[in-house]
């Protein structure tokens, strides 16, 4: 577990973040005793591309908050993305995707599931 005060240090370091428009939610890192510790870095790049955020912080943009299915699927033999704070526990939490899809129009996979 990391201690507070590094975790803090990323109020001070320019980030990349994943939104399209609205308020920039926290990065949360859980705690030992259940509760989380919230940083809202400071950012100059909003984006809302996944895949571009990973480039730009190949490229020494800045840091950004990226799921590690991500990071290990880009260029991992390269050491381009690398966990920041190994020893901080993952923060977990469900993924839901919802999309309109016409079945006329859509995949025969996704006009499948559509018509479930």
């Amino acid at each position: 577990m990391v201690d507070r005060t590094r975790l803090l240090i990323l109020r001070t370091i320019a980030c990349i973040v994943d939104r399209r428009s609205g308020v920039v939610p926290s990065w949360q890192f859980p705690t030992a005793d259940g509760t989380s510790i919230d940083v809202t870095p400071p950012f100059r790049n909003m984006m809302d591309d996944l895949a571009a955020i990973a480039d730009a912080v190949a490229d020494g943009v800045g840091l950004a908050w990226l799921p590690s299915w991500l990071v290990k699927k880009k260029r991992p033999e390269a050491g381009l993305l690398v966990e920041l704070l190994p020893e901080q526990y993952g923060y977990y939490y469900d993924v839901f995707c919802l999309m309109a899809v016409d079945a006329r129009n859509a995949a025969p996979k996704c006009a499948w599931l559509a018509m479930r």
